[in-house]
């Protein structure tokens, strides 16, 4: 089965089912005009099988035939030698069959001096591989061939959530758990701490690789250990990649998601993940890589519509002009140069990136860009509220408005509410809409301690926003009663002279099996303040009840009250105080 292709069925099924609510017993339920009927089923994980990656290296020595431990599917070189030191290859296939003599392309993004990398390259699973140099031998040094099958390996399984939702001219983005990302051998500490910065410049690249490319996803696999492992990086080094085919694949990790929440590259201010892909200017920029050798080939149709949406949404929700030039400003180090918004790697570097046949319509794309955008969208925001604290039984009610950054409300628009329970995944509610001043209610009778948010997936004269997370505590309700004694004029309960202990009993809803709480008693002083006098924990019952008897050690007035510790489900609670006297000789 193509694995591709099951997880683009997967995915499409899954967006089928998201406008869902909560199937638990805690629905949100409107307080308000423009909810939708009858909740759909709330969101499913789905199992996939990606191969894991098999890879390999070898120092073959020039004009020999060098076999391989296995048939690869992906293949790159690298070496020491002079500049414009070049190779040529050819492989075998089983039957013996010769490709003919290709020259490597070299990869320029983040450059080394005297060492040479090619660009991944997809092969037909040859059997053995043989290189010479293309020119003068002596400027070529030591050669490493890099070998690896991205898809013919043992299957490993990943589990793939509903991505987040996306709005008209949002770009559907293949994450990196479905194109299969081996997250171990990414690194994201010491000197790989991920840096953000504000987005101020894209660049256009190409991975120099093969053109009609048959398994996207697997070359975006040998990439990304390409770029970890063989070349040291902390991670791939694009933000994003987008295949022949048109299909945009994320690129270097920025943070965990929420189900809600598009892979963007960036932190939830939307400062963007810097990258490898442009030396000395990768801080503040976006570099987008398309599969394929632009050097050799021309631009697709759906990988230039993919690029062109890609560079809209990026450069629209951040008001920059797609046709403009400006003087980039590197956050990190200071460094300064004048750029076109949209450039290519060439303009930053020496390098051919990204070839001849994508560079000369950049002129082209950046109108198309502008196109796109028209008279640009406008930006949104989402406010929420809902109370702190609540005593479990009661309802949460929270309100939200969806407004212009001016303040603006926005009408007639459908927002998603999110909530999560303490110690449970985060899961979709109903679609909701908004009145005509931008607002909406909503009530949820929670068993736990509550997280809310609402996301508004965007429209096609407005940008989608999210409100900030809301937590609600629940505190548990503890009740407390006295037993015996007898209730007096003055409305306390009062026990006989000579009572030494006085029974006391109560429950804790919702219920916490071996749960425990404390019952203190305090009396009265001289001075008209309370001091503790006695407590005593206890644990609950299966059914959440408890008992105790208190000591009293001499007559008085005394108040009894309990309490229950918070827990990671729930703030603490306390019963009402309940005050007695133990009446004198």
């Amino acid at each position: 089965m193509d694995v591709d292709r099951t997880i683009r069925r997967a995915r499409k099924a899954l967006r089928r089912t998201l406008p869902g609510a909560v199937t638990v017993c805690i629905l949100a339920a409107p307080m308000g005009p423009g909810a939708s009927a009858a909740p759909p089923p709330g969101p499913r994980k789905v199992s996939i099988r990606v191969p894991l990656t098999r890879a390999d290296t070898l120092r073959p020595a020039p004009g020999l035939r060098t076999q391989l431990a296995w048939p690869a599917t992906h293949v790159a070189f690298t070496w020491t030698g002079s500049d414009g030191s070049r190779l040529l290859y050819r492989s075998w296939d089983e039957t013996g069959k010769a490709s003919p003599w290709t020259r490597v392309p070299e990869s320029h993004d983040m450059e080394q001096p005297g060492m040479h990398y090619s660009a991944m390259l997809s092969v037909a699973r040859p059997s053995s591989i043989e290189w010479r140099a293309d020119g003068p031998e002596a400027g070529v040094g030591t050669v490493t061939l890099h070998y690896l099958n991205t898809v013919d390996g043992p299957p490993g399984e990943a589990r793939i959530l509903a991505a987040g939702q996306t709005g008209p001219g949002t770009p559907d983005i293949i994450t990196r758990a479905e194109w299969g990302a081996d997250e171990s051998i990414k690194r994201t500490t010491g000197d790989c701490d991920r840096r953000f910065w504000p987005a101020q410049q894209l660049f256009v690249h190409h991975t120099a690789g093969s053109n009609n490319d048959p398994h996207p996803k697997a070359t975006m696999r040998a990439i990304y250990r390409y770029h970890t492992v063989t070349r040291g990086w902390c991670d791939i080094g694009y933000n994003f990649v987008i295949a022949p085919d048109g299909r945009l694949f994320e690129g270097r990790w920025a943070r965990r998601y929420a189900p809600w929440e598009l892979h963007t590259g960036e932190t939830v201010g939307g400062r963007a993940v810097a990258g490898a892909h442009v030396a000395d200017y990768n801080s503040g920029s976006v570099g987008v890589s398309l599969m394929g050798n632009l050097s050799t080939s021309t631009l697709g149709r759906s990988a230039r519509r993919t690029l062109v949406g890609l560079l809209a949404w990026e450069a629209d929700r951040r008001n920059l002009r797609p046709r403009g030039m400006h003087t980039y400003r590197n956050p990190d180090t200071g460094l300064t140069q004048r750029l076109h918004l949209i450039a290519g790697h060439r303009d930053a570097g020496q390098t051919e990136c990204p070839g001849n046949h994508l560079y000369d319509i950049l002129r082209g794309l950046r109108r198309r860009v502008a196109a796109t955008i028209g008279d640009g969208r406008r930006n949104t925001a989402l406010s929420l509220d809902a109370p702190a604290l609540v005593d479990f039984g009661e309802n949460v009610n929270v309100t939200s408005r969806l407004s212009t950054r001016a303040g603006r409300g926005i009408g007639g628009r459908s927002v998603v509410v999110y909530r999560r329970e303490s110690g449970a995944p985060w899961t979709r509610g109903r679609r909701m809409g908004t009145d005509k001043a931008g607002r909406l209610g909503f009530r949820f009778d929670p068993a736990k301690n509550l997280s809310v948010r609402v996301v508004y997936a965007g429209g096609r004269r407005t940008w989608g926003s999210e409100s900030r997370t809301m937590h609600v505590l629940i505190a548990p309700q503890v009740t407390l009663a006295l037993a015996g004694g007898r209730t007096g004029a003055d409305g306390v309960r009062h026990f006989p002279a000579g009572t030494t202990r006085v029974a006391v009993g109560g429950a804790v809803r919702p219920v916490h099996p071996k749960g425990k709480v404390v019952v203190s008693v305090e009396r009265i002083q001289a001075d008209g303040r309370w001091r503790e006098v006695g407590r005593a924990p206890k644990r609950l019952t299966s059914e959440g009840r408890y008992s105790s008897a208190v000591a009293v050690a001499r007559p008085g007035r005394y108040r009894a009250v309990t309490r229950m510790a918070a827990d990671d489900d729930h703030a603490a609670g306390r019963s009402s105080g309940r005050s007695f006297v133990v009446d004198g000789l």
